[in-house]
């Protein structure tokens, strides 16, 4: 029997559970492996899968409320991490039946359910990496084959063997050959996953031609005709620049056609439609364009290059769909839209130390405060946005932290010395705190939270006996800095320790919080839309989806950062309005005074509104103008309104 190393390959673990996660660890280590990643967030899991190379996962099916199913099938799809076919095994702390399928639909490897002991798990995996399961391809699932026999009277599906990267590590395979493995199956999947496309749309416009034959337009007749809108796209996305797309573009047009006019959908309409979805990829063209051989050009339209698909396949999904709708509506065809800036590329080319670390910590100062700069310029609040939403501030804060912090970092005797060796041409402003020792941003750090400390306002003894909070010169000073040029600039109370707290929590070396935050807010905009304000291509989601996951989400971040979380959107999202901040509110507490120890900018925001009657006028008028577009919208697609 092969030996086989596994120290060699390379693991990522996904747990939230620091005992679950540590069970994992010491699994996996006693089986012989070194290299593992372990993190406990879904943030970290998906940074490192989609940045990182790996041959095993084993992951939570939810981290922090959020669905990791969602990235294994990104991964089977060949939209995320470098290795469509990484090893994937799924642990599971539920058993009810739509969780079960939801993980089955994922194209895990194989599901772990809570509790299991580690003999359990490491039979899994020896399974796994000898005995892998082929994979099989649909229009709608890429993974290994989860039937155990076919169902009566049907086919079973084609399955393909596929390269197993555990056991290719162990084994010692060099990484060009076992890549070339993998360029051959991805091609051999790609051609059965359009030719499975294909037969979906067929299948669905087929179903919709019979309906219509025997009857009135069906129910989901939107529903199914936009299956086959984003068939025909993913269609595109695999085909276009391989061979000629017209008769696919052709399709899909004429199904958002009859979409949009649901008195044009007849039988006979429908089934010119599905004859020309047969022929819109042929055997032939499919044989050509995956075996590497281009068609021949037709001599009666030439082909033309299409421009580059760069980003697809993941930018497919946050594609816009073009049906036609009256102009009141038109907003619903397309993602919400707001502004959201990003800081400056980072430097590099730095000679001296002092030069990069005082560039190095205002950038990843700046990468945090620059994602609560999202503003919709279409939506007026009314008030002057907190500071720390404010681009004003921003640029005054990084003079305070210039003044105030920075001399007292590089001039720390100890950041000095763990900085002797660190080489400044060979990096930049990002990847310095990659480069540094732990030491040294254990110093930096310690440095950093001390010269805010010294900013504190601290107790002393009156006259009277009495105490109070003394504001040293300094502190004095640092509120001069920070005050806007003008009220409406940004709204910023005097600078007590509250705001010195949050001013000290905006580094943190060890931990790059700009992409956690980026993959909250990512959440944070498709549950908006899939709640308050759904696109005409899109589920809509339960009520509250998007109040717990950013109540869930909070845990993840400091604390005094939920204020300015729920307050970006407010001044992003229209229906974030005040009256939705203050249902917000009461989940952290009975009274006003309790909220405020937990939300102190949210409920400050509370009370200018409410001084403000003109602002909850104008969101009453604007929650009703949304209720008749909504209201139009399901009239349109009803076929009862007039596209006036």
């Amino acid at each position: 029997m092969a030996k086989h190393d596994f120290s060699k390959v390379r693991a990522l673990i996904g747990e939230q559970s620091p005992i679950l996660r540590k069970g994992i660890r010491h699994a996996l280590f006693s089986m012989g492996f070194r290299d593992i990643v372990d993190c406990s967030s879904f943030a970290d899991v998906y940074g490192h899968l989609d940045r990182g190379a790996f041959d095993l996962m084993v992951v939570n099916s939810e981290l922090e409320t959020n669905d990791t199913t969602f990235l294994i099938r990104e991964v089977r799809r060949g939209a995320m991490h470098k290795d469509p076919f990484l090893v994937v095994l799924l642990v599971m702390t539920r058993a009810d039946q739509d969780h079960i399928k939801l993980a089955m639909h994922s194209g895990a490897d194989d599901l772990l359910l809570v509790p299991f002991s580690p003999d359990q798990m490491m039979q899994r995996m020896a399974l796994v990496h000898q005995k892998r399961k082929p994979f099989v391809v649909t229009h709608d699932y890429i993974g290994p084959d989860r039937r155990r026999a076919p169902r009566p009277g049907e086919a079973s599906a084609v399955a393909f063997a596929v390269p197993n990267p555990y056991l290719s590590r162990s084994s010692g395979v060099p990484d060009e050959r076992y890549m070339m493995q993998v360029r051959s199956t991805v091609t051999t999947l790609g051609r059965a996953r359009v030719a499975s496309l294909v037969k979906a749309a067929e299948w669905e416009l087929r179903a919709v031609a019979n309906a219509l034959a025997a009857g009135p337009p069906p129910d989901d007749l939107a529903t199914r005709l936009y299956r086959v809108d984003k068939i025909c796209e993913e269609l595109l996305d695999r085909l276009r620049g391989k061979m000629k797309v017209e008769a696919i573009q052709e399709v899909r047009q004429r199904c958002r056609d009859l979409c949009c006019d649901t008195k044009g959908a007849t039988s006979a309409a429908l089934a010119g439609i599905l004859r020309d979805a047969k022929g819109m990829v042929s055997e032939w063209q499919l044989e050509h364009v995956f075996s590497g051989a281009a068609p021949p050009p037709s001599p009666a339209a030439p082909v033309v290059a299409a421009p580059p698909t760069t980003g697809a396949p993941r930018d497919a999904r946050d594609k816009d769909v073009t049906y036609a709708l009256p102009p009141e509506l038109a907003h619903l065809l397309k993602h919400i839209e707001y502004d959201a800036p990003e800081p400056p590329p980072p430097l590099g080319g730095f000679t001296r130390f002092d030069d990069l670390c005082e560039a190095a910590i205002l950038r990843r100062i700046d990468r945090v405060v620059t994602f609560f700069h999202r503003r919709n310029a279409g939506l007026e609040r009314g008030l002057p946005p907190i500071f720390l939403l404010s681009p004003l501030f921003a640029e005054k804060f990084r003079q305070a932290v210039i003044r105030f912090i920075l001399p007292g970092i590089l001039g720390s005797r100890q950041v000095r010395m763990l900085a002797a060796s660190l080489d400044c041409a060979s990096v930049d402003t990002d990847t310095f705190w990659d480069n540094v020792p732990s030491l040294l941003k254990a110093s930096i750090l310690e440095s950093w939270n001390a010269g805010w400390d010294e900013l504190k306002l601290v107790a002393a003894a009156k006259e009277d006996g009495t105490r109070a909070l003394q504001v040293k010169e300094p502190t004095k000073q640092l509120r001069e800095v920070l005050q806007p040029a003008s009220p409406s600039d940004y709204d910023l109370p005097r600078v007590t320790n509250r705001e010195i707290e949050i001013f000290r929590s905006l580094l943190d070396p060890a931990t790059d919080w700009a992409e956690r935050l980026s993959v909250l807010w990512r959440s944070c905009h498709d549950l908006y839309e899939q709640e308050k304000d759904p696109r005409a291509f899109q589920q809509q989601v339960r009520e509250g989806a998007l109040r717990d996951n950013l109540l869930a989400a909070f845990r993840n971040f400091p604390d005094q950062w939920a204020d300015f979380v729920i307050l970006t959107c407010h001044r992003v999202f229209p229906r974030i309005d005040s009256q939705f901040l203050e249902k917000f509110s009461t989940n952290f507490g009975r009274g006003e005074a309790e909220r405020e120890a937990h939300m102190p900018y949210l409920i400050r925001t509370l009370r200018q509104v409410h001084d403000r009657p003109e602002i909850r006028r104008k969101e009453r008028d604007a929650e009703a103008e949304w209720a008749v577009r909504e209201q139009a919208l399901r009239n349109y697609f009803k076929g009862s309104a007039s596209s006036g």
